[in-house]
């Protein structure tokens, strides 16, 4: 694994005075300060040896289509599209993890600026001065007091070392890694709205095709009665036809099954309640040219799931930083100012205000090696976290070139099913045209009647399959998605780095 970083460039010969007075300047560059003990951001890179170009299958070295959707020319695709990544709940679950991430950022940040609380009090009083009567009375002396207070309040750590800043860092990466994840989670609902359209449509193609091989055998049946009724063919091919003819009334309603149950989970990922009603085309479009792939370099910042890795691995190196900061001293600042009197009218009296102003520094002496622990297991997790990384890359690399070879091996098997079509069509024909002229028996038949079925539905399934893998090419890339907000859209909590104060 590679992590590297680009030192900020510097200036020489420049000098900076301040004509005010050094607690005063101490103040004003607090925030400065804690940034000394800051590293900028680093770069993470898989320390693997990526080769210039992709090895399978014969993709183009142009960069990869964002709008993968549109190649397959299918408008009915492109609104199902918008309304899944509209509508779907799960892409909303993921809004609010990005919304919680962002607010969470904002939390981790605050420590870096003073925390100012202002405070209003009031009480009464009574004492008894026991051994001091008063003439002519016969209880000891009381009196009876009012006090009221007003005060404004300051207190700040300055982050010398850089340990809040770490922590802040740290939760900006988890929100970045958690967009990340949310792009991931369009992307991949993308996919899979696309993949559950085109499996529809072939599920209805497979029911029109049982339909039409159930009418075909019912003609096939009606002849063959003629034929036994005049003695030109035996109860044995009859019977036989028959069972045959209930077998596709059964292939039928099983193809419907599928379609149905297809219907109503692509309804469900569009966020629609699953009635089973949604419309659909009993055909499949025409696989449309390979794309460019690019470089697989270029997949590290294309794919959101490698963009989340990557952000992850920076965020547990800001919690390394943390932790080691915290082995150094804390410096804090607090101060009051206010007014305190007996009267409610002298708090807005000058004379009557009061101040106080304090410096606190807390340094670890013998804690039994805890910071120290917690700095090498920070160490470990960031070194899992590296490997994960590298990991989830050879995968994604996986990805691309699994599907590259499938194009070649899925056109092959394409080409070579068609020819099997053709000749099963034929033979379909001669065995028809032979038994209805009594030159052979049903057996013949039968059998080139099922074989031409066959052939027929895996040449669909073929075809759903050619599809299915350019859709996961397209996603292996890290290809976009339609730009529709996702429920509970989180842009406006999103954190920045020049309003850290609110």
């Amino acid at each position: 694994m590679r992590i590297s970083a680009i030192p900020p460039a510097s200036k020489e010969g420049e000098r900076l005075s301040f004509p005010v007075h050094r607690p005063i300047l101490l103040l004003l560059l607090a925030p400065a300060i804690g940034c000394l003990g800051e590293a900028p951001a680093p770069e993470v890179h898989p320390d693997l040896d990526i080769p210039p170009a992709w090895t399978g299958g014969g993709a183009s070295p142009g960069s990869p289509r964002d709008d993968w959707w549109k190649t397959f020319a299918d408008p009915a695709l492109e609104n199902l599209l918008a309304e899944g990544l509209r509508r779907n709940h799960a892409l909303g679950a993921a809004a609010e993890r990005l919304r919680a991430a962002a607010v969470q950022a904002r939390i981790a940040g605050a420590d870096l600026w003073p925390q100012v609380s202002g405070a209003f009090d009031g009480g009464r009083t009574k004492r008894v001065f026991v051994g001091f009567p008063i003439p002519g009375s016969s209880g000891p002396l009381k009196s009876f007091t009012n006090t009221y207070g007003v005060s404004l309040d300051l207190t700040w750590e300055i982050d010398l070392w850089g340990r809040i800043r770490a922590g802040r860092n740290a939760a900006l990466k988890d929100f970045e890694a958690k967009k990340a994840d949310l792009e991931g989670a369009q992307l991949s609902l993308s996919g899979q709205i696309a993949k559950a359209w085109f499996a529809l449509r072939e599920a209805t193609a497979q029911v029109e095709l049982a339909e039409r091989t159930a009418a075909n055998n019912r003609r096939t049946v009606e002849l063959t009665k003629a034929r036994y009724a005049s003695g030109r063919t035996a109860l044995l091919d009859l019977e036989l036809l028959k069972q045959r003819a209930a077998d596709s009334l059964s292939a039928v309603s099983s193809a419907k099954r599928a379609e149905d149950a297809a219907r109503r989970q692509l309804e469900i990922l569009i966020g629609r309640y699953p009635k089973g009603l949604l419309p659909t085309a009993s055909d499949l479009p025409p696989l449309p040219p390979l794309p460019p792939a690019g470089i697989p370099a270029s997949v590290l910042d294309r794919r959101p799931d490698l963009r989340a890795a990557a952000a992850e691995v920076l965020a547990d190196l800001a919690r390394e930083r943390e932790a080691r900061a915290s082995l150094y001293p804390r410096i804090s600042l607090t101060t009051g100012i206010g007014t305190r009197s007996d009267e409610l009218g002298d708090l807005i009296d000058g004379d009557f205000s009061v101040w106080n102003l304090a410096g606190n520094l807390l340094a670890p002496i013998f804690q039994g090696g805890r910071l120290r622990a917690r700095v090498a297991l920070q160490e470990s997790a960031t070194r899992e976290r590296l490997e994960r990384f590298a990991d989830q890359a050879l995968q994604a690399f996986k990805e691309v070139e699994t599907a590259l070879a499938a194009e070649d091996f899925l056109k092959a098997e394409r080409a070579a099913l068609a020819k099997s079509l053709e000749a099963s069509e034929r033979a379909y024909d001669l065995a028809r045209e032979r038994y209805l002229s009594g030159r052979t028996d049903v057996l013949q038949l039968l059998d080139a009647e099922r074989s031409t079925f066959a052939v027929r539905s895996r040449l669909l399934r073929l075809d759903l399959l050619a599809l299915t893998n350019r859709i996961d090419l397209h996603l292996a890339l890290g290809g976009s998605f339609p730009r529709t907000a996702p429920p509970g859209d989180p842009v406006s909590v999103l954190p920045h780095e020049e309003e850290e104060h609110e």
